[in-house]
């Protein structure tokens, strides 16, 4: 029994390996570990193909995410990106063709010929370079590689490797990891044999598709050559009188073989001779470096991980890379003077740099006889006008010095906190004067001190528009809603209120940017070391008044986009009149939250708030000051009626339009005054299209299928509807050549062989009469417009407006979902698709012809409607017909059943070109059987075919996620699928 399952298990293999065109049966790998750290690396794959293929396509991935393992775990490489890039160079396939391409972060490399097709047993030799791939720790690196891969959907009979040592070492079993299995699993599938120099290895057993090989070797310290060494650092400093220094490094580095980048580091505290640490804060904008720079902070460093801006990931041989950055923290106060301290090259001297040089500089006079070296380098210092200099070679320790500056040369230096919550730059003060007038008129007043931390541009919203809230202000003593707001002064369907705004003027650094509703102003420093810049915005404004039943209130954005520290803020109201204090209430309002209340003082009819070390997550924020409405004497109505029209713009839309409409209209559109007569028959020489179109200046599908009933009340057809109800028609004699040209494309399409007798069901000619129809349907309005039914140019300039309705509905539409409610723009657009699709429906003018045929028209709708029984006799006494020959002409005026009731009473004889089952026959139950049969031809009649589409699946080739030095620190942490290497392969 247990035979029988193995070779039903065997049976198995085989069928799935014929699934997949081949298998391998040895896969051999030959890694030699280069002094610097890079691979050469052999494979020889044996592969039988089951199926005639031209090769194979060998994946090896050269791009790995990053994980984000704790910093214990991590290596000591550089991370610029979140990615991780290896270089594979050198490669070479012996006796066959192959072209390689970079697909997804994959390096595809395709093996054999496009015009020969290989079967059996082959052979591929590959031969290529890597580097990229060394992980350093403290006291260690490693090497990571996953030796053929998890991607082989294919089994593999055996794995043979072998890697190679540049030279003799002594390495430990507890040195080395290999796992097999799946991706993620830890399976030991294959031993090793450690030798001083080489480490030999196979698989235990068959491996499985998407099954791999995955090693990981520590090497001492040393062993291999360093990934990279910094050569030379030249460091220029700049000491700003505002507290900050400017940086310019360039650094030298040597690059051994191809790397994603390197790390530069720099203190991040200063010790005063005290002994005191102060710590530095470091103001770098990545996106502003030509570099790919990544900056962390370790312990008591920043490290900038530092890597190419080129689309080629890597770097090799000696490279110069210039940064720019900024500190805070390094010049403190001691005892009220100023000291600028600094450590040079700290961890990056354990690269050994060769050579060091730094210069000092600055606007202000430095003091050089106060400089004091750690170290006692002193000789190495040279000093000319405002500049020190420093030069030492074969630099490997760290070096710390101090400088005393000269008193009163350092502004006040700001708050750590400022400076830690900070960005781009800090507001060093605010003041803002508003002087609030009777006539509702605001006139602001608002200084605004900058400090840049580098040259950069500040985008602040201008306050064009306020926002309206259900409750405005609020705080642990009170609470109170916006009952009586002045909603009159908003705008309809608004829910923004746009003050009336005028004589804006701004300083001349700042720049104002125009946009439809809203306006920008720009606050921008100019200069390379100039920090500090000051801006002045002011302007007069018409009602930001809010009326409540407990006061006015009047609410000012200071900062409507800045999320930037504040220093200090001083606000001034001006009231027009003195006010006792204990009616005022003062609010501040950070990130239009719920306000709360503040202390202020007052002097005379002024009322003074100043606030101190406002954060960076607290702005922006407004200010807000409740005073009795009493202060309010009069008003300006030219300001009233400007701020009317500016919050009900979007209803201009609509005004204009009806004014434009109308017009053109009135010139062009506007029928002639119809006087009704009565007609006791339809048009004659008129169809029931013809009618139809006239009669509501739209061409339906039921005008044309009247034509059914036109063409047998003249005996042209008959119209047979047998027990099951289907539709049959019989022709009875051909069309006259006077009938028009799109009656005979519609009559030719259904009686195709023109024979008399000829007998066509409905299902018959449905395959193509749509297009039948719609081309009847253009024949129609072409003769209209060649007899003149309208005006030229009105019918067709009607059907632009109906159509250009449906686009502003849309948008109507569209502004309703943004804001999932009614609002001003939604609401008059829907207004406007309403006025346009009127104007569409009457803008075509009937001309002289067409109105002469509408006038007789409604001259019989008025018959039908008004017909007595003595007239109807006499007309079926005169014409037996009568009925039959004007009922298509009540039903394209949707007056049928009127119509037909009137003759339910009169005795009317079953016409000869009607063949049904109907047993008791009245016009009543003709017309009823006419409409149902109208509707079964348009349903049958009146098809669209079923849409398909084509779905495409596609996935992107994996990446593997590379464990950052997925070391041996933590035991067990390496897994299948792990480390550089791998990838798969397929056939082609």
């Amino acid at each position: 029994m247990r035979h029988i399952f193995l070779i039903f298990i065997i049976l198995l293999l085989k069928l799935s390996v014929f699934a997949e065109d081949f298998y391998i049966e040895n896969f051999y790998v030959n890694i030699e570990v280069m002094p610097d750290g890079s691979l050469e690396i052999t494979e020889k794959i044996s592969v039988n193909f089951t199926t005639a293929k031209r090769g194979i396509i060998r994946t090896i991935p050269i791009q790995y995410h990053i994980s984000y393992l704790p910093d214990s775990l991590k290596s000591l490489r550089a991370e610029p990106t979140s990615s991780c890039f290896i270089k594979i160079y050198d490669l070479s396939v012996e006796n066959f063709t192959f072209e390689t391409t970079e697909n997804y972060g994959n390096l595809e490399i395709k093996i054999g010929s496009s015009n020969k097709l290989v079967e059996g047993k082959q052979h591929y030799i590959l031969h290529y370079k890597v580097s990229g791939v060394v992980n350093p720790f403290e006291m260690y690196d490693e090497i990571n590689w996953n030796i053929i891969g998890n991607e082989w959907n294919v089994p593999i009979n055996k794995v043979n490797f072998e890697i190679k040592l540049n030279k003799s070492l002594n390495l430990k079993n507890t040195d080395i990891q290999l796992v097999t299995g799946l991706k993620g699993q830890q399976n030991h599938d294959a031993n090793f044999e450690l030798k001083p120099s080489k480490i030999i290895g196979e698989s235990t057993k068959l491996l499985n598709p998407n099954e791999g090989i995955s090693i990981a070797l520590k090497f001492k310290k040393k062993y291999l050559e360093a990934t990279y060494k910094i050569e030379k650092i030249k460091s220029s400093i700049f000491i700003n009188n505002n507290g900050s220094c400017n940086y310019a490094d360039s650094i030298e580095v040597n690059f051994n073989n191809y790397q994603n980048g390197f790390i530069y580091e720099i203190p991040r505290f200063v010790t005063d001779e005290n002994g005191k640490k102060h710590e530095i804060f470091l103001k770098f904008n990545t996106q502003k470096s030509k570099y790919k720079v990544i900056v962390k902070e370790k312990g008591d460093f920043f490290q900038f991980h530092i890597g190419s801006p080129n689309k080629e990931p890597m770097l090799s041989g000696k490279q110069v890379f210039e940064l720019k950055y900024q500190t805070w923290g390094n010049i403190f106060l001691q005892n009220k003077t100023p000291y600028f301290a600094w450590i040079f090259f700290t961890e990056s001297a354990k690269y050994q740099i060769f050579n060091t040089q730094f210069v000092v500089a600055s606007n202000i006079k430095l003091n050089f006889e106060s400089l004091k070296n750690r170290n006692d380098f002193s000789t190495n210092f040279s000093f000319s006008k405002n500049k020190i200099e420093y030069n030492s070679f074969n630099t490997n320790k760290l070096e710390y010095f101090i400088l005393k500056l000269t008193e009163n040369t350092i502004g006040n230096l700001p708050d750590s906190e400022i400076i830690k919550s900070a960005t781009n730059y800090y507001i060093g003060n605010i003041n803002v004067n508003i002087n609030i007038k009777n006539d509702r008129n605001v006139h602001l007043c608002k200084k605004i001190e900058l400090n840049f931390f580098e040259n950069y541009n500040v985008f602040e919203d201008f306050p064009f528009v306020y926002t309206l809230y259900k409750t405005i202000y609020k705080d642990d003593y009170h609470d109170f809603a916006s009952k009586t707001f002045r909603t009159e002064r908003f705008g309809f369907f608004n829910n923004v209120y746009k003050p009336y705004y005028s004589n804006v003027e701004f300083t001349p650094n700042t720049h104002v940017n125009n946009f439809t509703s809203e306006q920008q102003y720009t606050w921008y420093s100019e200069l390379e070391n100039q920090n500090n810049t000051n801006i002045q915005i002011e302007y007069d404004v018409f009602d930001i008044t809010s009326d409540t039943d407990s006061g006015s209130i009047i609410h000012i954005p200071i900062l409507t986009s800045s999320s930037e520290p504040v220093k200090e803020f001083l606000c001034t109201f001006e009231l027009p009149q003195n006010i006792d204090y204990k009616s005022i209430t003062c609010y501040i309002t950070f990130n239009d939250s719920l306000s709360k209340t503040i202390p202020f003082i007052v002097e005379k009819n002024k009322v003074i708030i100043k606030q101190n070390l406002i954060n960076a997550v607290q702005t922006p924020f407004a200010i807000a000051i409740r005073f009795p409405q009493s202060v309010f004497t009069n008003t300006s109505l030219s300001s009233e009626i400007k701020l009317f029209l500016l919050n009900n713009a979007s209803f201009l839309i609509p005004f204009f339009v009806l004014i434009l409409l109308l017009t053109i209209w009135f010139l062009i559109g506007k029928d002639l005054k119809n006087i009704i007569i009565v007609q006791y028959q339809a048009p004659e020489n008129i169809t029931p299209s013809e009618a139809g179109l006239l009669w509501d200046n739209k061409l339906h599908k039921r005008d044309l299928i009247a034509l059914f009933y036109y063409w047998a009340a003249k005996n042209y057809i008959s119209i047979i509807e047998n027990e099951s109800e289907e539709i049959s028609f019989k022709l009875l004699q051909y069309l006259p050549s006077t009938s028009k040209n799109y009656e005979k494309t519609i009559f030719k399409s259904i009686f195709k062989t023109k024979k008399i007798g000829e007998i066509v069901t409905l299902k018959q000619f449905k395959g193509n009469f749509d297009k039948i129809m719609q081309k009847s349907f253009n024949q129609m309005i072409n003769y209209a417009k060649v007899n003149n039914f309208y005006t030229p140019g009105t019918y067709g300039f009607g059907q632009i407006l109906k159509i250009a309705s449906i686009f502003i509905f849309a948008s109507a539409v569209f502004a309703f979902l943004s804001e999932f409610r009614f609002n001003q723009l939604s609401v008059s657009l829907l207004i406007t698709a309403g006025i346009v699709f009127l104007f569409g429906k009457i803008m075509p003018k009937r001309a002289h012809f067409g109105n002469k045929i509408f006038q007789h028209l409604i001259g019989f709708a008025e018959f039908i409607e008004k017909a007595e029984k003595e007239r109807l006799q006499t007309l079926l006494a005169q014409n037996a017909n009568y009925f039959y020959e004007t009922i298509a002409y009540a039903v394209i005026m949707g007056k049928a059943e009127t119509w037909s009731n009137k003759f339910s009473s009169l005795t009317i004889d079953k016409p000869d070109w009607y063949v049904s089952n109907i047993q008791k026959f009245n016009a009543t139950v003709f017309t009823q059987n006419m409409l149902k049969t109208m509707q079964t031809i348009d349903k049958t009649l009146n098809f669209k075919p079923a849409s398909s589409s084509n779905r495409s699946k596609w996935a992107s080739s994996s990446k593997l996620s590379w464990s950052s030095g997925s070391s041996f620190r933590s035991s067990g942490s390496f897994r299948s699928g792990s480390g550089f290497g791998g990838g798969g392969g397929s056939s082609w």
